[in-house]
């Protein structure tokens, strides 16, 4: 039966089980078996020593999408991949069920969308003047404070934080603060 189906790896492995399913397509060896192969990836954006840095992040950790004609032949042929393991909802002798078009859609728009979008216009992390953070980057590292502003536009939030005594403003990227108790 044609349709996607979600294969499950070992970790970290993802992305090369789909480089070997690739080249297989490419050099005619899984001809009318296997259509498309997927491991889909966002660009995330961390803060490290001060700098912001991107980086891939996979929506789906452990997991490859593969489009492709299911029978227990095939299916084997996959599992066999080095670093693959099973196919998800599938039994020990039974054959797994494709996801529905409409899962499928789902996980090809948010790809979709993700590429679309350079880089963030709104940061995720919303404050609140008077919250109580905790700066988990930069110099002040481990120091804990209360938002005084918020500049939603540029990704950055002023923290009075406690130096010697004093209450100090502190200017941080979004990335830098988090909220306490999270």
């Amino acid at each position: 039966m044609k349709g996607w189906y979600i294969l499950h790896t070992l970790a970290t492995q993802e992305k090369r089980v789909a480089d070997t399913i690739k080249k297989k397509i490419e050099k005619g060896e899984f001809k009318d078996i296997i259509y498309s192969v997927k491991v889909p990836i966002e660009q995330v954006i961390e803060m490290k020593d001060g700098k912001k840095i991107k980086k891939e992040q996979k929506f789906f950790p452990s997991y490859v999408l593969v489009e492709m004609e299911m029978n227990n032949e095939s299916a084997q042929i996959i599992r066999k991949i080095p670093g693959a393991t099973h196919f998800l909802g599938a039994g020990h002798k039974k054959l797994p069920n494709p996801l529905s078009k409409k899962e499928v859609d789902e996980i090809l728009k948010k790809e979709e969308q993700v590429r679309e979008v350079e880089k963030p216009s709104t940061p995720k992390i919303k404050f609140v003047i008077d919250e109580s953070v905790k700066i988990t980057d930069g110099p002040f590292k481990g120091f804990q404070g209360v938002v005084e502003d918020i500049n939603t536009e540029k990704g950055r939030v002023k923290v009075r934080v406690e130096i010697f005594g004093r209450p100090t403003p502190v200017d941080l990227d979004f990335l830098q603060v988090e909220r306490l108790g999270t």
